[in-house]
């Protein structure tokens, strides 16, 4: 829900009559921003569990993600 708002928001910010309007303009472009980085965690969250599908070379493989916003502490750690 998060991550289609947010891409809801950019869509928002293209319409011309959105540009047009500077409050409506300024409301979106702050909650955006709030989403931001929830929506980053997210993404890298999700190409580790793309990657993490993937035949591993290596004897161990570490990675950790950690990111906080607003909407989301989070510290992900995978040891493959």
């Amino acid at each position: 829900a998060i991550v289609k708002r947010y891409h809801d928001i950019s869509l928002e910010l293209a319409d011309p009559a959105v540009v047009q309007n500077i409050k409506k303009m300024t409301e979106l472009s702050k909650e955006q921003t709030r989403l931001n980085d929830t929506v980053e965690l997210y993404q890298r969250y999700k190409t580790v569990l793309l990657g993490a599908s993937k035949p591993v070379n290596s004897l161990s493989t570490t990675i950790i993600i950690s990111g906080s916003s607003p909407c989301l502490n989070a510290s992900i750690i995978f040891s493959l």
